[in-house]
C-alpha cells in the first residue's frame, strides 16, 4: 500500500532530523495549534479552485432551472454543492500526500520549511490519518450523489498521486496533468448534476443536462495558462537556485515558457469564443441568437489582466491568491458570471413563453 510507503519513508526522515531541527519543530508546534496545522497543509486557500465544479451547474441554468419544480431544483444544486465539498476534501488529501513526500526538500526550502508537516506543527502519523479521512468522507459523498462521480473522484485521485510521485518532475507533462485536474472538477461538476455518462445510469428526473465540449477544451487551456504562468514565476524569483527549489525548473527557460503562454493565452480566447457562438453543435447550450458572444470581452480581459499581473507587476508565483486578492479580477469574474447566467435564463423564458 503507498500510505504505509508514504508512512515509512515519513518516519524514517523524522529519524534522520538533528536535534537542533526537533527543537525548532517543537518550539514551532508551541505557536501553531494541531486543529491549525491541519487546516494549514489542506490549504485553505487553494479550495476556492474546487468552485469550478459549480460552473457546470450555473452554465445548464436554462435545463434545471424551473420555477414549477422547486424540489427538482433543489436537488440539482444541492447535487453540485455535495461534488464541490468531496472535491474540496479530496483536494485536501492530495496536498497532504504532496507534502509527507516532500517533506525532506520542503525543510530545505526557505518559505517551504514552515509547512505544517515540515516543521513538525502537524505530525506524520495525524496528517496520514487525515488524508485517509479525507479520501473516504468524499468518496462516500460521491457515492451517495452518484457512482460516476465516484469514478471521476478515484480517476482525479489517481492523476495527483501521478503528479505527486512521477509528472511533476516531467517537462511539459507536469502542467498538462495540473490542467487535467482542473478539467476533471468540471466534469465532476457537469456529472453531479445529472449529466448522462456513456455505460452509466446518471441522471435527474425531468432535467437532460448538457455541456459544450468547448467549455472543457477552455477550462483545460485556461488552466494550463496559469499553471504555466506559476512555473514562470517560479523561475524568475528563484533565478540560479531554480533547479535546486523545484527540480523540474531545471528544465525550463523563461523564453520557452513565454512561448507557451502566449499561444495559450490566445488558443483560450478563441476557444470560448468558438463556445459561445451557436455552431449547430448538439448540446452546445447556447442561445441560437449568439447573445452569449456579449460575454467574450470579459474572458478576453480576465486574460490579460492575468498576463498583466505576471508580467508587469511580477506576480503569478501564487496565482490562487493573486487572482483572489486582485480586485479588477474579482469584479470580471462576477460580471462574466452574473451576465452568462442571466442570458441563458431569458434564453429558457423566452423559449417556454414561445418568442
Amino acid at each position: 500500500m503507498f500510505f504505509r510507503h508514504l508512512r515509512g519513508r515519513t518516519l524514517s526522515l523524522a529519524m534522520m532530523t538533528s536535534p537542533v531541527d526537533q527543537t525548532v519543530a517543537s518550539g514551532a508546534r508551541e505557536s501553531r495549534s494541531l486543529a491549525r496545522a491541519l487546516l494549514s497543509a489542506m490549504r485553505p486557500l487553494q479550495a476556492p479552485k474546487n468552485g469550478l465544479v459549480l460552473v457546470p451547474l450555473i452554465f445548464s441554468v436554462n435545463i434545471w432551472f424551473a420555477v414549477d419544480d422547486v424540489s427538482g431544483m433543489f436537488e440539482i444544486v444541492l447535487r453540485a454543492l455535495g461534488a464541490a465539498v468531496a472535491f474540496t476534501l479530496l483536494s485536501g488529501a492530495v496536498y497532504l500526500i504532496n507534502d509527507l513526500a516532500d517533506v525532506e526538500r520542503d525543510r530545505a526550502h526557505p518559505v517551504k520549511r514552515k509547512r505544517a508537516i515540515a516543521s513538525g506543527d502537524l505530525p506524520v502519523s495525524v496528517a496520514t490519518v487525515s488524508a485517509v479521512l479525507a479520501i473516504l468522507v468524499s468518496t462516500v459523498i460521491s457515492v451517495l450523489i452518484s457512482v460516476p462521480l465516484m469514478v471521476v473522484a478515484v480517476v482525479y485521485l489517481i492523476l495527483n498521486l501521478a503528479y505527486t510521485f512521477k509528472l511533476k518532475h516531467v517537462a511539459i507533462l507536469d502542467v498538462m496533468s495540473v490542467a487535467a485536474g482542473f478539467v476533471l472538477r468540471a466534469y465532476a461538476g457537469y456529472v453531479a448534476i445529472g449529466g448522462p455518462v456513456p455505460g452509466f445510469e446518471n441522471g435527474v428526473a425531468g432535467v437532460d443536462i448538457d455541456v459544450s465540449p468547448w467549455f472543457y477544451i477552455m477550462t483545460a487551456l485556461g488552466s494550463l495558462l496559469i499553471a504555466l504562468g506559476k512555473r514562470r514565476a517560479e523561475l524568475k524569483t528563484a533565478g540560479d537556485a531554480a533547479a535546486n527549489q523545484r527540480s523540474i525548473l531545471g528544465q525550463y527557460t523563461a523564453e520557452f515558457i513565454d512561448a507557451l503562454i502566449m499561444s495559450t493565452a490566445t488558443l483560450t480566447i478563441f476557444t470560448y469564443a468558438l463556445y459561445a457562438i451557436d455552431l449547430g453543435d448538439t448540446g452546445a447550450n447556447v442561445p441560437a441568437d449568439n447573445t452569449m458572444m456579449v460575454t467574450i470581452p470579459f474572458v478576453a480581459y480576465g486574460i490579460y489582466r492575468y498576463l498583466y499581473l505576471l508580467y508587469v507587476k511580477g506576480e503569478g508565483e501564487a496565482p490562487e491568491i493573486v487572482l483572489l486578492r486582485d480586485r479588477p479580477t474579482l469584479i470580471n469574474g462576477f460580471l462574466w458570471l452574473a451576465v452568462a447566467s442571466t442570458i441563458l435564463l431569458i434564453h429558457t423564458i423566452g423559449t417556454a413563453n414561445g418568442s
